[in-house]
């Protein structure tokens, strides 16, 4: 059996061995979370930092489409501004081209029907009949009486 002053003493060595122990061990345990973090800030730092550039050309992107787009609305509004002039142009030259028509209509003929007529004179048989010429005197006539090599043309 140990003496009460014995035990004491045992009992402050021991005690001071497991506090020693448990320092030791918690520092251990304290350097490792230390260690742990520390990574995680240099990974979560590294991360932000890539989450910077790829938001920096994703503006570079959106901004190059947006310049695009305003080129192309631009250019729009050149074109629909210069069909406008065209189409204005062109309705102002159909109208005193009909005009002309109507003057020179009027001029030649008091009727519509003679006009027509005197147009169709002017055109020759050839272009009415897309091309290919025609003449009364290429119409043989066929009788009963005669056979195919009998024929004769009639002009």
């Amino acid at each position: 059996m140990l003496l009460p002053c014995e035990n004491a003493s045992i009992q402050v060595v021991y005690g001071q061995m497991a506090s020693e122990g448990y320092k030791k061990s918690a520092a251990e345990k304290l350097g490792n979370v230390t260690l742990r973090v520390t990574e995680q800030e240099k990974e979560f730092a590294g991360k932000a930092a890539q989450y910077q550039r790829e938001m920096k050309h994703l503006q570079r992107l959106l901004q190059d489409r947006q310049e695009t787009l305003d080129q192309v609305l631009q250019q729009k509004k050149e074109v629909e501004s210069e069909l406008e002039i065209i189409w204005e142009s062109t309705t102002k030259e159909n109208r005193k081209m009909k005009e002309l028509l109507h003057k020179s209509l009027e001029k030649n003929t008091r009727s519509p029907v003679k006009a027509y007529e005197s147009h169709l004179a002017d055109i020759s048989q050839k272009e009415l009949l897309g091309g290919y010429g025609f003449s009364y005197c290429d119409v043989e006539l066929s009788s009963p009486a005669k056979s195919q090599s009998q024929q004769e043309p009639v002009c």
